[in-house]
């Protein structure tokens, strides 16, 4: 006699719970091969760079705070003009220095603010050649053992993620 599954059972869940439940089993399941065996498996690493030029400093943040993960990068470019955000932002990696993870040689975090300002405008040329200048400072920190990642999402502070980062993470694993 063929048995029917009774979906009864089992609790309904939301899409987004779905998701954030096989987020989290996915994710364990990386997390105990990369325990397991460290030359089998590893787990990519991101560089979110973040280029800012305008006064939303809380924004910034809070981005931040959602994408943040001990094992990624975060590099912020501001914009030449906007010298009260581009103080904000030496004040808040200041802040979080005691949290942030210090990578490479043990001097260097995995949060960092560009030396260096361009004075851009979003989708023109020189935003162009200010990813391209932000890209060649991330392939040098690689180069140099500093950061090691794998990929690079760009983000302004306009933009702020629809769906848990676990999801971007595994969409880059597929």
């Amino acid at each position: 006699m063929h048995k029917t599954f009774d979906f009864k059972k089992f609790p309904k869940l939301s899409n987004y719970e779905a998701i954030r439940k096989y987020s989290i089993l996915k994710m364990n399941f990386f997390e105990s091969m990369r325990s397991n065996n460290t030359n089998a498996f590893k787990m990519p690493r991101i560089v979110f760079a973040f280029i800012i030029n305008q006064r939303t400093y809380r924004q910034v943040v809070r981005l931040f705070k959602t994408v943040y993960d001990e094992m990624h990068f975060y590099m912020f470019h501001v914009d030449k003009k906007s010298k009260y955000l581009r103080y904000k932002m030496e004040q808040f990696i200041e802040q979080i220095k005691d949290k942030a993870v210090r990578v490479g040689d043990g001097t260097h975090l995995n949060v960092k603010l560009c030396d260096w300002s361009d004075d851009n405008m979003w989708g023109g040329a020189k935003f162009f050649e200010t990813i391209l200048r932000l890209m060649s400072d991330l392939v040098e920190l690689k180069r140099n053992q500093v950061w090691d990642w794998d990929f690079f999402f760009n983000i302004s502070e306009t933009d702020f993620l629809f769906k848990p980062i676990e999801q971007y993470f595994f969409f880059i694993l597929n």
